[in-house]
């Protein structure tokens, strides 16, 4: 466990150094923002699953809902 996160922080700080301005600041917003994230994205599939738990056998709306959000930055095709 502790190598395949020794090898994350390293990859993330490979590709901080490759696109994130080389200053402190940016560096911590960059590592910050990379944590967060995901989080942000797991976070809204427990509540998205859980509400679909007590609403009843409702797997096609946490689908629907976690796909929203996956796709929700993309444009659809009737704007392009």
């Amino acid at each position: 466990m502790k190598s395949k996160l020794a090898a994350n922080v390293l990859s993330l700080l490979k590709i901080s150094t490759i696109f994130v301005k080389r200053d402190a600041v940016n560096l911590a917003l960059f590592t910050e923002l990379t944590v967060l994230v995901p989080r942000l994205f797991v976070g809204f599939h427990v509540l998205t699953s859980s509400l679909s738990f007590y609403l009843g056998n409702s797997e096609g709306l946490t689908q629907l809902w976690r796909n929203a959000i996956l796709t929700s930055h993309y444009l659809s095709g009737n704007f392009v």
